[in-house]
């Protein structure tokens, strides 16, 4: 179970389900400035996070998030 060590204290005080399942990222950083957030536009604006499964509107991200720790900043990403 320690891939989950994390997700208790997570639960309790963050609304974000990658945090449930990866663990807290860098300090004060926010999904808004993840290279895994993917913005969607038709009639309105949403977006997805690229670490969860697609699913409808029920996994929408929000971009205030607390990050997770799968945080990579958008300009730092490797390759």
């Amino acid at each position: 179970m320690a891939l989950f060590e994390a997700a208790p204290e997570a639960r309790r005080t963050t609304p974000n389900p990658c945090v449930y399942a990866f663990g807290r990222g860098p300090e004060g950083a926010t999904c808004s400035t993840c290279v895994s957030l993917r913005m969607f536009q038709r009639k309105r604006r949403w977006y997805k996070c690229s670490l969860r499964a697609p699913g409808g509107p029920s996994t929408d991200h929000r971009i205030g998030w607390e990050a997770c720790a799968k945080y990579i900043e958008k300009g730092h990403e490797d390759g």
